[in-house]
């Protein structure tokens, strides 16, 4: 039997933290596995020359079986403080090229920004007490444990498959991005050499859709031959359709080439990158709206219902959200056929077509 492994290169997420637990100490977010490597992110409150700073810092924490060996890791980090308001209020810190090793095990932004900028509240970084980071991490490829189970959003894999003699439909290990487990799979294909990103249907609501952005780049054992590289492709993920590729990356012989190397030791290696944006309903994915929500419009506003949230009374009757809320406020019956109506009965709408 054909398997593959990965390894994991970048990851982009996002964490929470509460002010008043800032306040009383450091804060480490949970912990992420990647290049073999345990990683978190440490904030604190310090002083500098009388005035109050947050400290953002990448630290390292290696696993026992790397031993007291030299052992290093060049690393790229992109800190970002986000804004309620817009994303043109982000704060964004960036140290690249930054080694990490046994004996420096953390490095980062001691004065990332002024407390007093942080609480401020014109900026709009707390909300309910909460303030929210993006995290940006590269790291030079060693081997992956696991993918961290928190808010990711995008990541970059090195994929190898074994046994590409025996290749059937062969499934890679799961990361999960935006709460969803996420597989690569390969195989031969009409004698072509094929490779697909899959969501695991479980995980995914049929109301909703997640567009993502993806590519593949099948790499050579030998520096001197250009990668088999694809375009950043865009597709809609969805349940009843979880899964977009490729199924004529390149052809079977052009693979199997000894020339080209693509496959050394009966193994073949394949970058994959994807990111997953935040999930839409179902119909605002399409490419083409449905030609049902075109047409039809909110008796209230006598807007059409296309891109607008639609919801329907215990009656059976439609409007969007914003006049059915007014409506039901203001007289507790269906504007349509005078029914007794409460916004705990309203139900939201998808079309599907």
């Amino acid at each position: 039997m054909a398997s593959m492994n990965l390894d994991c290169l970048e990851t982009v997420f996002r964490f929470k933290v509460n002010i008043d637990s800032l306040e009383a100490g450091e804060i480490l977010s949970p912990e992420i596995k990647l290049s073999k490597l345990s990683w978190k992110i440490k904030l604190c409150k310090q002083m500098s020359d009388d005035v109050n700073f947050l400290g953002i810092f990448l630290v390292c924490e290696p696993p026992s079986d790397i031993g007291i060996a030299k052992w290093l890791c060049n690393v790229r980090v992109v800190f970002k403080l986000l804004s309620f308001a817009s994303t043109e209020k982000e704060i964004i810190r960036l140290f690249s090229k930054k080694e990490f090793n046994q004996e420096c095990l953390s490095h980062g932004v001691g004065e990332f920004c002024l407390w007093n900028d942080l609480l401020e509240s014109k900026n709009q970084y707390v909300r309910d007490n909460e303030a929210t980071f993006e995290v940006e991490i590269l790291t030079n490829p060693l081997n992956c444990i696991k993918m961290m189970e928190i808010e990711q959003m995008s990541v970059k894999l090195r994929v190898v498959v074994e046994n590409v003699s025996k290749l059937g439909n062969t499934y890679s290990p799961e990361v999960i991005v935006r709460g969803i487990r996420w597989r690569i799979q390969t195989r031969k294909e009409d004698e072509h050499f094929a490779v697909y990103l899959w969501a695991i249907e479980e995980d995914m609501d049929m109301n909703w859709c997640w567009e993502v952005e993806y590519s593949f780049k099948l790499l050579s054992f030998n520096s001197k031959i250009e990668p088999v590289d694809c375009k950043t492709t865009s597709d809609v993920f969805r349940w009843g359709t979880p899964s977009w590729g490729y199924g004529k990356l390149i052809k079977w012989s052009e693979f199997m080439d000894p020339k080209k190397r693509f496959v050394r030791n009966d193994t073949a290696i394949i970058e994959v990158k994807f990111a997953v944006k935040s999930p839409k309903p179902l119909w605002e994915c399409e490419k083409n709206p449905p030609k049902i929500a075109s047409a039809l419009e909110c008796s209230i506003c006598f807007e059409k219902f296309c891109g607008r949230e639609i919801l329907a009374t215990k009656c059976g009757h439609l409007f969007c959200g914003d006049c059915i809320y007014r409506s039901i406020e203001d007289r507790q019956k269906c504007p349509m056929c005078n029914a007794t109506a409460v916004v705990q009965d309203l139900r939201p709408i998808f079309f599907s077509w």
